[in-house]
């Protein structure tokens, strides 16, 4: 990915496995988060993230349209209307 120079689709995976782990670690273990799936240990979630991020770091190169979509829910720690690219 890095090689391929997909930067900000690199960061932007990097960015949402640390937060998931923050938040699980802050709720603690008798709390809901703690017995859902890492995202780093769902390749196929992974890798279907990946796919549509690269796709949209694509876009922004060649100055196409883009329509982001929300990928999973929205939280007090993240703005669900800023755009990461």
């Amino acid at each position: 990915m890095l090689q391929a120079g997909f930067h900000r689709t690199f960061s932007e995976l990097h960015q949402l496995m640390t937060q998931q782990a923050t938040n699980r670690e802050k709720a603690g273990p008798d709390s809901a988060l703690w017995g859902e799936p890492l995202l780093s240990t769902e390749n196929d979630k992974l890798e279907s993230i990946k796919y549509y991020l690269t796709e949209a770091e694509e876009a922004l190169r060649a100055g196409k349209p883009l329509f982001l979509l929300a990928i999973g829910h929205c939280t007090d720690t993240i703005d669900c209307h800023s755009n990461p690219f």
